[in-house]
């Protein structure tokens, strides 16, 4: 069975929250689900993976080029469930508001 991240395109954009194992720990993850990771954004990106600051040039170009935003603990939520099938959109990020929200890890679509 293939994975969910499988042939997606992430960038990284998590700042110095994550320290630099946990994030070649989660570059190595994404790479054996066959993900790709860019350090650049294009039309081609599917996913922008953040932390706490949301408020970065590549984020705001994101949205700009309509790439989601998805809050890292997707994928640490993925890691822990591998059989079970994680709703992407729990882990969106829709606005600057949502920012206080953030913290928990999930934001509601209401």
């Amino acid at each position: 069975m293939k994975s969910s991240l499988f042939g997606k395109t992430f960038v990284l954009e998590l700042g110095p929250d994550i320290r630099f194992k946990e994030k070649n720990l989660l570059i190595k993850y994404l790479r054996e689900q066959n993900a790709n990771i860019s350090y650049t954004l294009t039309a081609r990106t599917d996913y922008v993976l953040v932390k706490n600051d949301i408020d970065t040039y590549k984020t705001r170009r994101a949205r700009q080029l309509g790439i989601l935003l998805l809050n890292v603990e997707y994928i640490y939520e993925y890691q822990r469930h591998p059989d079970k099938i994680i709703d992407p959109n729990l882990y969106l990020i829709t606005s600057a508001e949502n920012k206080e929200n953030f913290k928990s890890g999930k934001i509601s679509l209401e």
